[in-house]
């Protein structure tokens, strides 16, 4: 296979987008991940570890994402009642 200069111009931008969609995708990920592991557990290590994060990914997700896990939690502990109130009836 013979690869001309198109094709070739194209190979930036393909690893570029690639790079990008895999490591964003990763780290809010695992940022998001450490932020409920520290609401569900409740330990300052996880939130220490969380904010490491946050700041060395430069995230914009730290203002939004900790009132959104808290309703999220919210909304886990009521079905979770939910469901034990429904087994004991």
């Amino acid at each position: 296979m013979e690869f001309g200069i198109v094709e070739l111009s194209h190979l930036p931008f393909a690893t570029t987008a690639m790079n990008h969609f895999l490591v964003v995708l990763l780290t809010y990920g695992l940022i998001a991940i450490m932020a409920t592991v520290h609401l569900m557990t409740n330990r300052p290590i996880w939130r220490q570890v969380t904010k490491y994060g946050e700041r060395s990914s430069g995230s914009i997700l730290s203002p939004i994402w900790p009132p959104v896990a808290i309703w999220l939690a919210q909304k886990v502990d009521e079905h979770l009642i939910k469901q034990g109130a429904a087994r004991r009836s």
